[in-house]
C-alpha cells in the first residue's frame, strides 16, 4: 500500500530552483547534475525506479542524506537540465506495471544496481503542484505549492529484484518499493519495510 506523505509550502518557482531551494551546501546543488554511481562488484541487488512526476536521488551504504558521500546521485528524472541516468534496463522481473519499461512524457524509469546488506537512502523530490489561489481580501497574494519530499532507507538483500514507486496526486506523495518474484509480480508479503532518512548533518539545512 502506498504511503501519503506531503510538504506544503507557498511558491511560485521553476522545478529546479524548488528543488535548490533550501540546500545549505554546493554539494546538494552539484547532486542535481550527478548520476548515481552503481557498483560493479561486491554483494549487489537490483531496483526499478519509476518516478511519474519527479527525481529520485540515492545516496549508498547510508541511512541518511549527505550528498558528499560516494556514490550519491540521480537515479532518475523527469525533467531536462539535470542527470540523465533513465531507460537502463537490467533484465529485471515484470512488477506493478507490465508495459512500463521505458520513460514516457513525465514517467521516468531506469533499472540499476545496488549495494546489498548495507542502507542505501532515496530521496524523491516531485515536481509539484499548484493546489489554490490565496487571497487577501479581494487581492490575489500567492499559490499554494504542494511538492512531494521523500527521503527513506531500507536494506536490500543481495539477488533480490526491488521496485520503486511515487507519484503525487493533489497533495498526497505516493510511494512504495517492493520485492519481486523471481517470474515477476508481486503480492502483499512483498511490501519493503522503509526507515526515515535524516540529513547526516543537521548544519546542511541551512
Amino acid at each position: 500500500m502506498l504511503n501519503p506523505v506531503k510538504f506544503v509550502g507557498i511558491a511560485a518557482v521553476t522545478f529546479a530552483c524548488l528543488h535548490l531551494s533550501g540546500c545549505g551546501n554546493i554539494q546538494t546543488v552539484k547532486s542535481f547534475s550527478t548520476p548515481y554511481e552503481q557498483p560493479t562488484s561486491g554483494e549487489r541487488a537490483k531496483i526499478r525506479i519509476i518516478s511519474f512526476d519527479g527525481m529520485v536521488r540515492a545516496v549508498p551504504n547510508s541511512s541518511c542524506i549527505d550528498w558528499r558521500l560516494p556514490g550519491a546521485g540521480v537515479m532518475v528524472v523527469s525533467a531536462k537540465r539535470f542527470a540523465n541516468v533513465n531507460d537502463q534496463t537490467l533484465d529485471m522481473p515484470v512488477g506493478k506495471f507490465p508495459g512500463l519499461v521505458t520513460s514516457m512524457g513525465s514517467v521516468a524509469v531506469s533499472e540499476l544496481y545496488i549495494p546489498a546488506g548495507k542502507p542505501i537512502a532515496l530521496h524523491y523530490l516531485s515536481q509539484g503542484d499548484m493546489h489554490k489561489t490565496i487571497y487577501q481580501g479581494s487581492r490575489q497574494v500567492g499559490t499554494s505549492y504542494v511538492q512531494c519530499f521523500v527521503p527513506r532507507s531500507f536494506v536490500p538483500v543481495a539477488g533480490e529484484n526491488y521496485e520503486a514507486v511515487y507519484k503525487q496526486i493533489g497533495d498526497l506523495c505516493q510511494f512504495s518499493i517492493v520485492r519481486l518474484a523471481e517470474n515477476g509480480g508481486i503480492d502483499s508479503s512483498s511490501q519493503v519495510i522503509l526507515n526515515e532518512a535524516p540529513l547526516c548533518r543537521k548544519s546542511d539545512i541551512f
